[in-house]
């Protein structure tokens, strides 16, 4: 999976398409690139399902603007959900730690996490004119949604402009901690 995401970063495509089915990973999916956007058929209904198995790292690493997750559902094996980790998110959405810079312009629509073994969604340094629609979060063992302009994380790009996004028909199901952190 990791090659055709890097496939689509070289040839500019775009997306990733994962039709209906379920699939394993043993290590973290990174976006690297401007753009690139997982698509599934369904998250919700979990009719494109990633399990993640690796007890290191998110599911799935953004490091750029204009990214996402579309159709697809993010679950973990129990070795995973049991491991104590410090970067166990389902998304872990994260733009380079340098001053003045945010993420801009992800988005996240259809997508079902379930039994990470941190937050759901973690957004650190920035957000603006993000989208997350339609994004149900159920049984993370700390947070549901978490939008840290960097202070949370030590990051030096904290003073940016306040987030600027959208949040909209999305919900946080029987997580540890709260459902949305900012």
């Amino acid at each position: 999976i990791q090659a055709a995401i890097d496939a689509t970063e070289l040839s500019n495509t775009g997306i990733v398409h994962f039709p209906p089915g379920n699939y394993k990973i043993s290590a973290t999916l990174t976006l690297s690139d401007i753009g690139v956007i997982l698509r599934g058929n369904g998250g919700i209904s979990s009719i494109t399902k990633i399990t993640a198995t690796h007890t290191t790292g998110p599911a799935i690493r953004i490091k750029q603007r204009s990214c996402g997750v579309e159709g697809i559902a993010i679950d973990s094996d129990a070795t995973r959900y049991a491991a104590t980790v410090t970067d166990g998110h389902g998304i872990h959405y994260e733009y380079n730690d340098i001053a003045g810079q945010s993420m801009a312009r992800g988005k996240f629509y259809d997508v079902f996490i379930t039994k990470q073994p941190l937050d759901g969604i973690h957004i650190a340094g920035g957000f603006e004119l993000g989208l997350i629609e339609q994004v149900t979060v159920a049984d993370c063992k700390r947070h549901g949604f978490v939008l840290d302009d960097g202070t949370r994380s030590a990051r030096t790009n904290k003073d940016l402009a306040p987030f600027q996004f959208t949040l909209f028909s999305a919900r946080a199901i029987e997580c540890g901690g709260n459902a949305l952190l900012l």
